[in-house]
């Protein structure tokens, strides 16, 4: 399941349907949650799936199918996404207007005409994404927009280290990661260093002369090798400290 996903609108609703090899599968996962129940919560897609009237239809549809289709008619996406819209349990557009049906009558003849212009305009096309922005919620719009600043100010004002703390704390999920940040050319103290494998910053000068990378001076100043330069910063103040690249590690 590719992230080309279509947001279309249904009675201020965003519905996300996607296009694959003439197929058409909609999000029954975030469709179901915006429709209430008599009680007021959300509408569990569990509950549709796991009913008899569902099984013995999908069952039956299965039947009489090439296995190709059947197979496809219920697929669930998992992990982690920058995408939001991709994770969930997707419907095939033969199961579509059935779950639609349970959801609400409007909502079914919707679907029907919305699948039918989806599959007219083609493949997925600029046309498309310009359909895509313009049904995209504003709400939503500006809450996505608001999150990419705070991302862009906390990058903007941290050091590399913390920085790079972050993303060995959340991954994938790191806005390093989504910034695709290469800390290949950042500059770290030994202290910084230590913390990355678990020693004292002591413990990393020693380990980084025992390397070859630093000596002491006779005034018992930590001094770079001349061989190991191209891997470090002298900062030449009071402590005259140094900062080293992240490949002295390896």
């Amino acid at each position: 399941m590719s992230p080309n996903i279509l947001t279309k609108i249904f009675e201020d609703k965003p519905i996300y349907f996607e296009k694959i090899n003439g197929e058409v599968f909609l999000n029954a996962t975030k469709t179901a949650k915006q429709f209430p129940t008599n009680k007021g919560n959300s509408k569990d897609l569990s509950e549709w799936l796991n009913s008899k009237s569902t099984k013995d239809y999908i069952e039956t549809y299965k039947k009489s199918v090439p296995e190709k289709i059947g197979n496809t008619l219920v697929k669930t996406i998992k992990g982690n996404f920058a995408d939001k819209r991709v994770q969930g349990t997707w419907l095939h557009s033969k199961l579509i207007i059935f779950f639609a049906r349970w959801l609400s009558t409007e909502f079914a003849v919707w679907c029907d005409l919305t699948i039918e212009e989806i599959l007219q305009t083609g493949s997925y096309s600029l046309q498309n994404e310009t359909s895509e922005i313009e049904n995209f919620p504003l709400s939503e719009m500006l809450s996505e927009t608001e999150t990419a600043l705070k991302i862009v100010d906390l990058v903007e004002k941290e050091k590399p280290f913390k920085l790079l703390l972050l993303e060995k704390i959340l991954k994938e999920k790191s806005p390093t990661k989504i910034l695709q940040i290469d800390f290949s050319k950042s500059y770290f103290l030994p202290t910084e260093l230590g913390i990355l494998i678990g020693v004292s910053g002591a413990e990393m000068n020693l380990i980084l002369e025992k390397k070859g990378f630093q000596f002491r001076d006779e005034k018992g100043v930590w001094k770079p090798t001349s061989s190991t330069k191209e891997f470090c910063l002298e900062i030449g103040n009071q402590f005259n400290q140094i900062k080293w690249k992240l490949e002295v590690l390896i």
